[in-house]
């Protein structure tokens, strides 16, 4: 049966917005229980935890900071994780839907081909949200009357420290943005340069991509301070 009522369609489109953020909170719990290993959730848990120990590689940033801090407080670096991805999907989520506000429906957005993704698909454990939201936050920066180039720099640098994709994807944007609204490239090429930092430490993360000996060194950073990992046993002593 066709529903015409305006009413009925409000009404089943707050239940599907019920639904889905019944799904995502559950789905979420599940994500986070089921992510919470070094050794056994290689591509979500380790992927954070890859750190400057053995030197400089690319995608250390983080890894350093939770290891840096997770050292100071004695909190595990699982939890500090488990916070970052929960908070910055929130972000994710509520600042899209604010910015697609009267444009794009909430059920669509909220739905598995969106937001519900990343719980459908076992991945909210992982970096992509984070850069996701300093992505949108870049999108920001730029959507001002005078970017702050230093400060765009500086998330794009952060970011790539952070995984070389958030360059990939996030750079070529930002440069057909600032040149569509401004004719950079036509004008002004000197300004055009000021991104230069941001394409020079891409180039910088592409290079130092790690070694087996800086693997084994960031290993046993994480294996000397075993006690950070409540939920497996990584003395083997």
């Amino acid at each position: 049966m066709l529903i015409t009522n305006k009413n009925d369609k409000g009404n089943l489109a707050k239940y599907l917005v019920f639904t889905f953020s019944l799904l995502i909170i559950i789905g979420g719990v599940l994500n986070t229980l089921s992510n919470k290993t070094y050794l056994n959730d290689s591509w979500t848990i380790g992927e954070w935890l890859i750190n400057y120990e053995g030197g400089f590689v690319r995608r250390g940033l983080l890894g350093e900071a939770l290891y840096l801090f997770s050292i100071a407080t004695k909190i595990s670096p699982i939890f500090i994780i488990w916070i970052i991805s929960i908070s910055s999907y929130y972000l994710l989520v509520k600042l899209t839907i604010l910015e697609a506000k009267d444009k794009v429906s909430i059920v669509f957005l909220l739905s598995p081909g969106i937001f519900l993704a990343p719980i459908v698909g076992d991945f909210l454990i992982r970096k992509d949200l984070l850069l996701l939201v300093m992505f949108l936050i870049s999108l920001k920066l730029l959507k001002s009357q005078t970017p702050n180039l230093i400060l765009l720099n500086l998330l794009n640098i952060s970011g790539t420290l952070i995984h070389e994709s958030y360059a990939i994807y996030s750079l070529p944007i930002q440069f057909f943005i600032f040149n569509n609204r401004n004719n950079i490239l036509k004008k002004n090429s000197y300004t055009f340069l000021k991104f230069i930092p941001s394409i020079c430490l891409f180039i910088f993360c592409i290079i130092f991509k790690g070694n087996k000996i800086q693997a084994i060194a960031i290993h046993e950073s994480w294996l000397k301070n075993s006690f950070l990992f409540p939920f497996e046993n990584l003395n083997y002593k």
